[in-house]
């Protein structure tokens, strides 16, 4: 378990089948209040990319969605959770943790730039090892480091068995997360169509050659320059 930055109320794990529907809440939550990154998506069928919509069964897809990923070989999710430290006033109640934030990420998906034929060669990244498919926290508990410390955490993970170079996917008008990826390093390369429901939705890739050289930046609290997501 990490601890992201100095509050003890506040630590990272891998994802666990029971907090599937704490990361279906989170990301619905994000996504009504800012995108940071795009949902995952393995570029092959409509049907791996959530439908967030607003017909009341959204938590049950979401969660639903994200149960599928936990217990997938593929790919790795961690959360953020947030305990309530201990009232001293009931010694028995145990404090409830609760998702607030999650990082997914995994091998890189096949998408083409705007315009290409998606089944080309030229829609492989064969230089690209890894890839951040979603990246959320909870609208209220941004500005207290998650968003670094579960990309801090998810890049010592993939720096460990070898992969370095890694590439994040977000709307292309998102200036939160083109400000969050900039500032640690990114470089925005290609552009692609995300099909979100019924929508094409235009999103930047944002690419690491060596993700080592963030490592320190990200684990630094003490640059208080960093966007606040």
């Amino acid at each position: 378990m990490i601890r992201p930055g100095d509050d003890p109320t506040l630590s990272i794990r891998v994802a666990e089948l029971d907090d599937a529907a704490g990361i279906g809440r989170v990301q619905i939550a994000s996504v009504h209040g800012g995108l940071t990154a795009v949902a995952l998506d393995d570029g092959d069928a409509e049907d791996d990319v959530l439908d967030i919509g607003d017909d009341g069964f959204a938590d049950i897809r979401a969660a639903a969605f994200w149960a599928d990923i936990i217990v997938s070989t593929e790919n790795v999710v961690l959360v953020a959770i947030h305990t309530p430290p201990e009232s001293p006033e009931d010694t028995e109640a145990q404090p409830q943790e609760r998702v607030v934030g999650f990082i997914a990420f995994g091998p890189p998906r096949m998408t083409g730039e705007e315009g290409e034929d998606e089944e080309s060669e030229s829609s492989l990244d064969s230089d690209i090892d890894a890839e951040i498919h979603a990246l959320h926290v909870e609208p209220g508990f941004r500005g207290r480091g998650l968003a670094r410390g579960l990309m801090a955490a998810a890049f010592r993970a993939m720096a460990a068995v070898n992969q370095l170079a890694v590439r994040a996917w977000a709307l292309a008008d998102d200036s939160d997360a083109e400000s969050f990826f900039r500032h640690f390093g990114a470089t925005p390369t290609v552009q692609a169509l995300a099909l979100i429901g019924d929508d094409e939705i235009p999103e930047t890739a944002y690419d690491w050659v060596d993700i080592r050289r963030v490592i320190p930046r990200l684990d630094n609290p003490g640059d208080s320059s960093s966007p606040k997501i």
